[in-house]
Parts: structure tokens; sequence; C-alpha cells
């Protein structure tokens, strides 16, 4: 029998070696410091919303819109004052127009409602006013009854 030598394997060349890059002179920035105290909040994830089966809204009571007029040609200040506005005096000022009419809106729910007009300092009882009623200082009020 014959011996075989092992096979030898082919030598290649050398490659040269790159010696690595010079660093910079520069120091690498350092790192921002963590403060121990404070922690990250967690990501926040979607909230997927089911639909349930929730009782019907009550309905809001409705409300009416009501023009308030007087007619006052010589007066500077009318306001509308009731139990809808706890009779505050400033709270429904009316506005002036030409003709000496005063008039101003109100957006009440259903009730019935007594009012009178403030003229100057003067309390005056509406005169289109269907209804009145009397009240404690020994007047009328007038009633307006929202449907």
């Amino acid at each position: 029998m014959r011996k075989t030598k092992p096979k030898e394997k082919p030598v290649s060349p050398k490659k040269p070696v790159k010696k690595p890059a010079k660093k910079s002179a520069k120091k690498p920035a350092p790192a921002p410091a963590k403060r121990p105290s404070q922690k990250r909040a967690p990501k926040a994830r979607p909230v997927v919303k089911t639909p349930s089966r929730k009782a019907p809204k009550k309905a809001k009571p409705k409300t009416s819109l009501v023009v308030m007029q007087i007619s006052a040609p010589s007066a500077q200040r009318v306001s509308v004052v009731g139990t809808f506005n706890d009779w505050g005096s400033d709270a429904n000022l009316l506005a002036p127009k030409k003709s000496g009419e005063w008039s101003g809106k109100l957006t009440l729910a259903p009730g019935r409602y007594e009012y009178l007009f403030l003229v100057d300092g003067n309390w005056v009882l509406d005169s289109a006013a269907r209804e009145t009623v009397p009240n404690t200082f020994g007047g009328l009020n007038s009633i307006l009854t929202v449907k």
C-alpha cells in the first residue's frame, strides 16, 4: 500500500494588517447623570373601550326664549328682576330702542315666575302681565308662566 501524504492547504499571501485609526484627543462626552429619585413613567398603552349598556340619559328640561319689554322713554337704566334671577337687579339689564322701548331676552325653564321691572331704581309692575299676586311689601308682582 502506498502511503499518501495529506494534502497541504495552499498558503495565501499575507494581507497587510491595518492599524487601528488613532483616536482623537477629544474625550467622549459623559453620559447624562440619572437622578436616583426620578422614575420614568411607564409607556402608555392604548385603551380599548368596549360599548357598555348604559341607562338612557335624562332629557334636559326644555327652555323657552321669553322677550321682556317695557315702555320707559325717559329712563336711564331698566332691568327685569324676579324669582328667575333671585331678584338680582344687575342680572338682566334691558337694552333701549330709539322708540323709548326697552327689551331683553330671557331663557327660562318651564314654571311660574314672579317679577317686576326696575326702572331707574323704582319698582314697576308689567302692565302687559296677565296675572299679578300680592308681594310681602304691600305691592303687586307680575306673574310669568312658561310652558
